[in-house]
C-alpha cells in the first residue's frame, strides 16, 4: 500500500514537472495581446426611412478595440449634400485609451442628425448613403521569444531553444498583425548574424494608410483609396536596434516579409541562448461603415 502511495506520488510530481515543461515552451495570447481590431464604429439610426424635408439622428459608437491609444485622430462623415446634410458636424477628433488588463478600451458615443434638403420633381423616394469615415495613427507592438544558435551545423544535441519558424498567428491587439517569424543564422568569417523575417498582414478589416500623408486620409473616401499602405518597422534584439529592410513597407493584400538582422555577430564558439525580439510596427489606418438612407416623399408633397 506505502509502495503504491509512493508510485502515485513520482507519477504526480512527474506530471507537474511534464506539465510545466510544456508552459515554458509555448508563449500562448493573454487576453489583452490577442486580437486583430482597432476601432470599432457601430451606427443606429432611429429609422432608415426618412420622410422628405424631415431630420433623422444616427446613435453613434466608437470603441478602441485594440491594445494602443488612439491620439488626435479624425473622423469624417460623408454624404450627398444635396439631399441630405448633417445637422451636427461633418467633422471631429479622436483620442481613445486602448485595451489593458484592467480596461476593455475607451469608447465615445454621440449622435449624428441628419436632414433632407428634399427630392427632385420627378423623383418619389431616393436612396442615398452615409459613410462614417475614421483615420487614426495605430501601432503594433510584439514582444517574441527568439533563439540565437551559433551552431548552425546542428552538432550540439541538446540546446536551451532551436531557431525555428514562430508562429504568431492571432494577432498582437492590432489590425496589422504579425503572423510569423523566421529565425535565420546568417554565416560570417566570424561567426553569425541572427536574421529575422517578420510576416506582417493587414487583418482588421481597414486600410493602411503611411503616417506622413494621415492628414489628408480623411479629406474623402476616394482620395484616401490613392494612399500608400505604407508602415514603418523598427526592432531590437535584447535592447539592441537591428536594420530592418525595407524601413517603411508597402502591405499589399498578402503577406509582406520585413527582414530585420542584428548588428552585432555572434562568434562561432558562443553557446545558443533565448532572446527576446522587440517589433514595432507605426502605421495610419481607416475604417469606415455606411449606411443606406431611403427619402421618401409623401402624397401632395411639392418641397421643403
Amino acid at each position: 500500500m506505502a509502495l503504491s502511495r509512493k508510485c502515485a506520488v513520482i507519477l504526480l510530481t512527474l506530471a507537474l514537472i511534464f506539465t510545466a515543461c510544456i508552459q515554458e515552451q509555448t508563449t500562448p495570447k493573454t487576453e489583452v495581446e490577442g486580437g486583430v481590431r482597432a476601432l470599432e464604429i457601430s451606427l443606429k439610426p432611429v429609422s432608415r426611412d426618412i420622410i422628405m424635408c424631415q431630420q433623422t439622428d444616427v446613435l453613434t459608437t466608437l470603441h478602441n478595440a485594440g491594445t494602443a491609444n488612439i491620439e488626435r485622430g479624425e473622423y469624417n462623415i460623408i454624404t450627398e449634400p444635396q439631399v441630405l446634410k448633417p445637422i451636427t458636424p461633418q467633422k471631429g477628433e479622436i483620442s481613445l485609451e486602448g485595451r489593458t488588463k484592467y480596461s476593455p478600451g475607451e469608447t465615445l458615443k454621440m449622435t449624428i442628425s441628419l436632414k433632407n434638403n428634399g427630392l427632385a420633381e420627378q423623383l418619389q423616394n431616393y436612396q442615398t448613403p452615409l459613410i462614417f469615415q475614421a483615420c487614426y495613427p495605430y501601432q503594433t507592438k510584439a514582444n517574441i521569444p527568439v533563439c540565437i544558435d551559433p551552431d548552425i551545423a546542428d552538432t550540439i544535441p541538446n540546446k536551451p531553444c532551436r531557431a525555428e519558424p514562430i508562429d504568431l498567428r492571432g494577432g498582437q491587439g492590432a489590425p496589422v498583425a504579425i503572423t510569423q517569424v523566421d529565425q535565420v543564422m546568417i554565416p560570417t568569417n566570424e561567426g553569425i548574424r541572427p536574421t529575422f523575417l517578420i510576416h506582417v498582414q493587414n487583418q482588421g478589416g481597414g486600410r493602411i494608410v503611411d503616417l506622413a500623408a494621415l492628414e489628408f486620409a480623411c479629406g474623402s473616401a476616394r482620395a484616401s483609396t490613392r494612399l500608400k499602405p505604407l508602415v514603418k518597422i523598427n526592432a531590437n534584439l535584447a535592447g539592441k536596434e537591428l536594420e530592418c529592410a525595407p524601413e517603411n513597407a508597402e502591405i499589399g493584400p498578402d503577406t509582406t516579409i520585413i527582414s530585420c538582422t542584428s548588428k552585432t555577430t555572434y562568434p562561432k564558439g558562443a553557446g545558443t541562448i533565448s532572446s527576446i525580439l522587440t517589433a514595432n510596427i507605426e502605421y495610419g489606418y481607416i475604417n469606415t461603415k455606411t449606411l443606406t438612407f431611403n427619402i421618401k416623399r409623401l402624397p401632395g408633397q411639392t418641397s421643403c
